[in-house]
């Protein structure tokens, strides 16, 4: 999963690969642009969303600030793309007619031209969440939103850091974990 780089009379460019836009390969490990990112809310940054997965294949969410209820708002958004979202509250999930300020969030967005390659995963929580990635190197991708190690915060920190590990192990042995 590396961009590679080369020089032609001083200048860095990238090797030539397709975009988002210009049809799919099968991700291998050598081609595979994968970004993460900390979107600071979705609705408030769609342009710059929709700029990431042009740039890349696969895209790592943190504080997307959608509630469940809003999480199909990344199909309107992205609709070339699918997606894994677990949302602050996927495990009680908000009803109501005026919903709060989103919290938190992770996702992992990437083209629907590869959906056959990806498996999601039932493992994680609302701030951890991985997918599996059927390729040349079969890869393990983990996406993780961490607490802050306040003193509140520690049995929760300390839980993102179990499920991790947890999945790490678990695909450790034909997996590269990510």
């Amino acid at each position: 999963m590396i961009i590679q780089q080369q020089k032609n009379m001083n200048r860095r460019y990238r090797t030539p690969t397709r975009s988002a836009t210009s049809g799919g390969i099968p991700p291998d490990s050598e081609n595979v642009r994968i970004t993460t990112c900390n979107i600071e809310g979705v609705r408030s940054n769609t342009s710059f969303l929709q700029l990431l997965t042009q740039e890349s294949h696969i895209v790592c969410l943190q504080e997307h600030f959608l509630w469940e209820c809003q999480a199909s708002i990344l199909y309107s958004i992205l609709p070339d793309h699918n997606n894994l979202t677990r949302c602050h509250d996927s495990n009680e999930p908000l009803i109501g007619f005026k919903l709060p300020r989103g919290r938190s969030g992770v996702a992992i967005v990437w083209q629907k031209h590869w959906n056959s390659q990806i498996q999601k995963l039932p493992d994680g929580n609302e701030r951890v969440i991985a997918i599996l990635i059927w390729s040349n190197v079969d890869v393990c991708l983990i996406n993780v939103y961490m607490p802050t190690m306040d003193k509140d915060f520690s049995y929760e920190y300390g839980e993102c850091l179990d499920i991790i590990h947890n999945i790490a192990t678990k695909y450790q042995n034909t997996h590269a974990v990510i």
